[in-house]
């Protein structure tokens, strides 16, 4: 039907997109429309968000961070919700540093790096993480984590019983006097 009424259109892409339509009648109708933007531009991630990822990376995981993101009220480009996936899609296009290597970079060891340097098994530093005795930071998944260096200190083991898990660390006592 709409066919039968139209002569012809024609389309003239410049910084806006022309439509001219000529109707069998004699009548035309002219309109312009602005360019739909490339679809790599509709698909990237906003540099407001990208920023605020890369800042709440340093405290917080890639879940951690979805979640806030979706509570200030965020979302990707298809406007939906973002995920840890989401979120690590966005740090690897836009190069920034993921949680565990924000951690390595300030020092922090893992659980078999600690558990050479106090000579006990990675199980016993996990359990002591655990427990609080140590310091750690989660980085991935709510059970991956790094610890914090110990510095100056010495371990004493509880050795009694079956499994001596429990320990104390005490400040290493610094002497005084220098070498001649």
């Amino acid at each position: 039907m709409l066919g039968l009424l139209i002569e012809d259109v024609t389309l003239l892409k410049l910084e806006k997109i022309s439509i001219h339509v000529r109707f069998r009648g004699g009548r035309t109708t002219s309109m312009a429309v602005d360019k739909p933007k490339p679809m790599a531009l509709v698909r990237k991630t906003q540099p407001v968000v990208v920023s605020l990822i890369d800042e709440l990376l340093e405290t917080s995981t890639d879940q951690q961070v979805a979640i806030r993101l979706n509570e200030l009220g965020y979302s990707n480009w298809q406007h939906q919700a973002f995920t840890a996936r989401k979120i690590a899609g966005v740090r690897t296009a836009h190069g920034l540093p993921s949680r565990f290597e924000r951690l390595r970079s300030r020092g922090l060891l893992t659980g078999a790096e600690l558990a050479a340097q106090l000579e006990v098994s990675q199980a016993t530093i996990h359990l002591w993480g655990r427990q609080g005795l140590l310091r750690r930071q989660i980085y991935g998944h709510d059970h991956r984590c790094l610890y914090e260096p110990l510095g100056n200190v010495v371990l004493v083991k509880d050795v009694s019983g079956r499994k001596a898990t429990r320990a104390t660390f005490i400040a290493a006592p610094t002497t005084g006097q220098g070498a001649m």
